[in-house]
């Protein structure tokens, strides 16, 4: 009898471990299984992030270009009743200026506003060309933005010549 017992005492021994060993298999292949799913998880949600701020990004840039849209539209109707006034416009002429000032400062502030197109992106030698037949004051923005931002040396020289250049007339040829 003892003997069945000890027989029996191993069987159920080996249905424990055997059991054990499959919930330790089940359990690894759970905890890879969560891994992985945690993994997908933790990608998407980089991805969501960034697709919000490029969303943020790229409304924060429609807004600015909207306002400046505003502010040549009152620059444009300064212009017209200074035109409509003659010499008794000296007045409107402040306030066109002011609007320059507002209109650089405004554009300086996001680079979807700026007259180069992926300015923050591009390396000196690639934006020095395309500053040709840019006005004094897309010379100005650039200027201010890149001040503010990366503030490359060698591009502010070549921008403030410019702006000394376009000091008189609006645009370089």
């Amino acid at each position: 009898m003892q003997e069945k017992i000890t027989e029996r005492i191993e069987k159920t021994r080996e249905q424990i471990n055997a059991w054990r060993k499959d919930r330790v298999s089940d359990l690894k292949e759970t905890r890879e299984t969560i891994k992985g799913h945690r993994d997908t998880i933790e990608t998407r949600r980089d991805e969501l992030v960034k697709q919000g701020a490029d969303a943020l990004h790229a409304g924060r840039g429609s807004i600015r270009s909207i306002e400046a849209n505003a502010l040549e539209s009152a620059q444009d109707f300064l212009r017209w009743a200074g035109e409509s006034l003659g010499p008794r416009a000296d007045f409107l002429a402040r306030g066109e200026r002011a609007l320059e000032e507002a209109l650089v400062s405004l554009r300086a502030g996001h680079s979807a506003t700026l007259a180069i197109a992926n300015f923050d992106t591009l390396a000196v030698k690639k934006v020095l060309p395309e500053l040709k037949g840019l006005s004094h004051n897309e010379l100005r923005t650039l200027r201010f933005y890149e001040a503010n931002n990366k503030n490359r040396k060698t591009l502010l020289r070549e921008i403030d010549a410019l702006v000394s250049a376009t000091a008189d007339n609006d645009e370089i040829a």
